[in-house]
């Protein structure tokens, strides 16, 4: 890889840009920036998928994976509770 910030997230917006709005072939970015085809290939599949939310880094999450994990939390817990309850109920039966 070049000496272009490569992994860096703007740079990768900068790459799927050129790709997707201003046309520029994967070949060409690839031959400019010293990067593998492919690597353009799945920047911009990701990009396509998660729009401004890509390229979040190593450990972090985007912000529809941070609701889930929220919910699941939640969920867990509400599932305690309603065993909980249900445990109560049938001890004063």
């Amino acid at each position: 890889m070049g000496t272009h910030g490569s992994q860096h997230r703007d740079f990768k917006f900068k790459v799927v840009s050129l790709h997707e709005n201003e046309k520029k072939s994967v070949r060409a970015l690839a031959e400019e920036y010293s990067i593998p085809q492919q690597t353009i290939y799945s920047w911009c599949k990701q990009y396509r998928s998660f729009g401004e939310d890509s390229f979040v880094g190593c450990g972090n999450r985007r912000q529809q994976d941070n609701e889930l994990q929220r919910l699941r939390k939640e969920n867990e817990e509400l599932k305690a509770r309603i065993a909980l309850l249900e445990k109560g109920r049938k001890a004063r039966a």
